[in-house]
């Protein structure tokens, strides 16, 4: 603006411009969208679902709990198969059988975990049958289940698992 004129260059300011569209555009997103420690919540249909969804390449689905020590011990075996398999030729899916949805946000949110993880609904948790946690179930590239491993398994043993999944 020159002596109370707009001019246009004082309107097309690439950086203003920018800013704008930001603004924008998170205004455009649904409420918690831009909360990325929202943790989804899915059911045992909803979880065939995902499974499916992986089809084309192997997947480790991890039951698991935030108040569980062995699973937090687990967690590092896990970062260490990611490591060593990228998420374009492994899918690692966490499934949480937390009972407090807040708590587990809060956990994440302090402890990064290095694959998706997702609420277990009480439904999916009966549907399990009170298998202990961590429980690892192994899906080759088909999306046929090949493998569940109970408890806080050995490195080596969950690597030779996840091995023979290719």
């Amino acid at each position: 603006m020159r002596n109370g004129v707009t001019t246009i260059s004082s309107v097309w300011n690439p950086a203003r411009l920018a800013i704008t569209a930001l603004v924008c555009l998170l205004l455009a997103l649904p409420a918690g969208a831009a909360d990325k420690n929202e943790v989804e919540t899915v059911s045992a249909e909803g979880l065939r679902t995902r499974i499916e969804t992986y089809k084309g390449r192997p997947l480790v689905l991890v039951y698991w709990a935030s108040w569980c020590m062995p699973c937090r011990n687990y967690r590092e075996k896990l970062a260490e198969v990611r490591e060593l398999y990228p998420e374009s030729d492994l899918a690692i899916l966490g499934i949480s059988v937390d009972t407090d949805k807040a708590r587990l946000e809060r956990y994440l949110a302090e402890y990064a975990l290095p694959f998706p993880t997702v609420l277990a609904s009480e439904e999916l948790c009966g549907a399990r049958g009170g298998l202990p946690v961590p429980t690892t179930v192994l899906f080759d590239a088909k999306s046929k289940e090949t493998q569940t491993l109970t408890g806080n398994v050995d490195k080596r043993r969950l690597q030779y698992f996840v091995k023979k999944l290719f």
